[in-house]
This record gives structure tokens, sequence and C-alpha cells, in this order.
């Protein structure tokens, strides 16, 4: 099979580094790389392979190594001959994601994003690598997940004076790692390889902020792992699981939210439920959740498609705000961090919930004014 590299550099080669009113295309937020483990080691394993697509040889492994603190104990100098393994078969036909081989020296990875620990997981990996006789020196399992949290106590047999393990996280070490390789991309050549990693930094910033959303759900509803004990906050929360199937639960609750902060509009300006298809222009590829009236005519309309935003069909020669678009449609992010800022609304987003950010601080009213009725 072709390296992961190769693949996303030929998906890309053509294609718009992003839209007007929208994110930047991300090849994996397409993939849906963020949840599936296979594609991200893959990923990985590719740049920290010294004979890798991307040409930068040895240098992005040693960064790596670098990162985690695993460099003290292998020579530089063999860097460029060490083998990275994916999916390594050892005893039981238990697979270990990466597996780095550097001369005597062994570096075995286990990723965890969405996954649960399996029993005995890191103890049979643990005891495999020692059963070879690998140098034994700084020798541990290095454990990554997308905010560095430690195994759980049935993959390390609750034995963790004999089984050395250390926890990695794509947040802070993988994250940063992908910068400094980022840093060797110097030039024209590498734009597109460039580009793939700096989509990856982003899609590994999406993921770790999931991973802490789950983890203060699990932690209000008093869930940990190996047990499960029902109480009144699980039950509210799986009837809120139930209720919100194809988000409209969340699409109720933001409307309702949006309706309140846009309260306020100028006595000129009426917010509506309606949203007449023949005034709607094309532009929005998302969705229009109110128009907004002067008088009886439409002339903007509030919309979310990853991100809020406010669309026009014409604004004023003299608008001093920085509107996108063109004739017909024009278009402007609106968020509580002001005029031009993104805020993400197309799924649940607990900052609605926190009083400084209600959107009433920004002065809609005059971006209205911009907007030739």
């Amino acid at each position: 099979m072709k390296d992961i590299i190769g693949q996303l550099l030929g998906k890309i080669k053509n294609l718009s580094t992003g839209s007007e009113n929208s994110d930047a295309f991300n090849i994996f937020k397409v993939l849906g790389i963020e949840s599936k483990e296979v594609l991200t080691c893959r990923l990985l394993g590719e740049l920290m392979n010294p004979h890798g697509a991307y040409g930068l040889d040895e240098k992005p492994l040693q960064l790596f190594l670098q990162k985690i603190g695993a460099l003290n104990f292998a020579f530089e100098e063999d860097l460029k001959n060490a083998t990275v393994v994916l999916e390594k078969t050892i005893d039981n036909d238990r697979r270990v994601d990466i597996v780095i081989y550097i001369k005597d020296f062994v570096i075995p990875i286990e990723v965890k994003i969405w996954a649960d620990d399996q029993n005995k997981q890191l103890c049979d990996y643990y005891q495999y690598f020692e059963e070879k006789n690998y140098s034994k020196q700084n020798f541990k399992i290095y454990y990554l997940t997308p905010n560095g949290r430690k195994p759980s106590k049935f993959s390390t047999c609750d034995l963790k004076e004999n089984i050395d393990y250390k926890c990695i996280s794509f947040e802070k070490d993988i994250s940063k790692w992908i910068g400094e390789i980022l840093k060797e991309l110097n030039n024209d050549t590498s734009a597109s390889v460039n580009m793939i990693l700096k989509q990856f930094q982003e899609v590994i910033g999406d993921m770790c902020a999931q991973e802490k959303s789950l983890e203060k759900v699990k932690e209000a509803v008093n869930f940990q792992e190996g047990q499960f004990k029902p109480n009144d906050s699980m039950k509210a929360l799986l009837f809120i699981l139930e209720a919100n199937q194809g988000n409209k639960l969340w699409e109720s609750i933001r409307k309702e939210y949006l309706r309140e902060s846009l309260k306020e509009l100028d006595h000129d300006y009426e917010l509506s439920d309606q949203i007449d298809s023949n005034e709607n222009p094309e532009g929005p590829k998302g969705t229009c959740i109110f128009t907004i009236k002067k008088g009886s005519k439409e002339i903007a309309w509030i919309c979310v498609e990853t991100n809020l935003y406010i669309v026009a069909k014409k604004i004023k020669k003299d608008a001093p705000n920085k509107w996108k678009g063109n004739e017909g449609y024009y278009w402007i992010y609106i968020s509580p961090e002001g005029i031009g800022n993104k805020f993400s609304l197309k799924d649940p987003n607990p900052d609605i919930s926190d009083a400084n950010k209600s959107i009433q601080s920004i002065d809609i009213k005059n971006l209205l004014e911009e907007i030739e009725a």
C-alpha cells in the first residue's frame, strides 16, 4: 500500500485550501481521521520513518524522540537505519500500534483515541519485549492519548512498579512535534506536506477538545471505566442522548440562544423565523436560522455552517467591516469575541451556557447599517 502521505498529497493536489463561507478544506476532517486510530497511526508511523516520502530523512524521528525524552538511550547516527512497524503482532495475537526499532533498542507506542483499554494489555506488551532481551536502559511503553491520561488499572494489572510506561499526548507532544517538523519544511517543494501537517494539527486540536469535554461529562455523571454505577445524573444524560438523535435538541437550544442574544436589535429591524427560499441567497451552504427584515424586506440571514455568520445580498461601498464575498452574496463571522471571529455552533458548544459568551455585546446594529437595503 502506498504511504498515507502520498495518498493525501494526491487527494489535495488540485483542491482549493478554503471556501468563502466555511473553514479551510481539511482532508483529515473529510476522512474522519480523528476517530480512526489505524489511519492516525499510519500517518504518525510515516512521519517517524527515516525513509518516508516527505524528504526529511531521520530528522522527524530525532525530533520525536527528543520530545518524548527517549533520545538519551539511542545513538543519533543509528536513527537513519531505524525501522518503524505498524500493528506489530506479538503473543496472544495482540497488536502494538507503533513499534520503533533502533539497533538494540525498541520503543513500543500504544495509541488510544476513543478505544478502551483491554485487559492486561500493557502487561502483555511489556512482558513480550522484556522477554526479547532488548536493551533495558530506560525501556518503557509509551501510552499515547489525546490529553495524556493514564492507562486503566486492568491494562497495567495495577502493578505500575513492574510495568514501566510513560504517558504522552497528542495535545502536548504530537502537536508540538509536528510544529517542529514544520519549522524544518522551509522550502517551496515542501508546500504540500506543510499543508497536510497544519491540517493534522487542526484535527488534533479538535480531537483534544472533544476528549476534554468527554472527561467533563464522565466526571459530572460519576462514570469510571471498569464499573457501572447508575445515578440520577447518568439517567438524565441518557435521556438527553436519546432526545438528541439527529442533533435536533441541540438545534433547538442553539436557536433560542441566538434569539436571546440577538433580541436587542434596533427597532428598525426584525428577527424572523421565516426563511423565504425565494429571497434567501444561494451563497450560504450552511443552515439559515433567522431572517433579518427591515420593514417588509429581507436584508440579511443569520446562518451556521461550522461557525456563526451573517449573510447579506448587498453591502454599502464604504462598509468599514471586512465582509467577504461578491455581488449578491456577502458574509462575515459574528462571535462573542467580536465581529470577524469564528464561533463554532454546528455541534453542541458548552460555551453558550457562559453568561460572558452572549453575543449581545456585538454591535450587530452597525453591521446591519452596512447592508444596502
